[in-house]
């Protein structure tokens, strides 16, 4: 093995100190992907859903009765602290937890009512029909809808919150439906038709030999996507 005489070992050590940059900056571009940098994640992977409505007590009872929900809590919030949280103008909230299956990744629904706007204070609009719809607010609350179809515009104004029941997914923007896996898709809809619900178009529909579909609407309107096997 030939030796290396002091001037080829100092030569062979100028060439390794002018490579390890290279080196490093390979090794750099070779780092694997887990270890690069991303969003800091959820501290909790759960979502709430807050949904406001026209009578706390009715729709409390039908997620009781019909999906299976239990009041596992409730508070209020007084009018300046939910102005201070940007949730209101000034308007006091008062919110029952609903709460399906246990522990921490159980889900939570928190039913919102407004004491002063009960339900017969809110104008219902029904757009069940492909249309193109626009809406002007009031500070607070939606005032006025407009409906444009082929047939010409409808406009209703008032001087009362506006709701609408959404047809469709499509219907407005925002959340389309909320999906529920249920145990018996039969027994959930005759539950969900003791409160007037009935199945949208041709549902239940078949998605496979163990699981069908079905959608219905809750007492405000809300599209519910309901999944789960048909009885024998």
């Amino acid at each position: 093995m030939p030796c290396l005489t002091f001037p080829s070992r100092l030569s062979a050590a100028l060439a390794l100190a002018l490579l390890a940059p290279t080196v490093a900056h390979a090794a750099d571009e070779a780092e694997p992907a887990d270890t690069q940098k991303s969003v800091p994640a959820l501290s909790d992977p759960r979502i709430d859903l807050g949904f406001v409505v026209g009578d706390l007590e009715t729709s409390k009872a039908f997620y009781e009765a019909v999906l299976g929900f239990k009041q596992t809590g409730g508070f209020t919030v007084e009018g300046p602290r939910a102005k201070a949280f940007g949730l209101t103008d000034g308007r006091p909230m008062t919110v029952q937890v609903m709460t399906a299956g246990s522990g921490p990744g159980a889900t939570k629904l928190k039913l919102i009512e407004f004491p002063e706007r009960k339900k017969e204070a809110y104008n219902r609009i029904d757009f069940h029909s492909e249309s193109r719809i626009t809406y002007r607010r009031s500070p607070g609350f939606m005032t006025e809808a407009t409906k444009s179809s082929q047939n010409g515009d409808v406009t209703i104004t008032s001087k009362r919150p506006i709701g609408f029941e959404r047809a469709y997914a499509h219907t407005a923007l925002g959340v389309g439906y909320f999906t529920y896996y249920v145990a018996d898709l039969d027994e959930t809809l005759a539950r969900a038709a003791e409160f007037g619900a009935k199945p949208h178009a041709e549902g239940p529909v078949e998605l496979s030999k163990k699981r069908s579909l079905a959608i219905i609407s809750d007492p405000d309107g809300n599209l519910l996507e309901l999944l789960g096997p048909v009885g024998e």
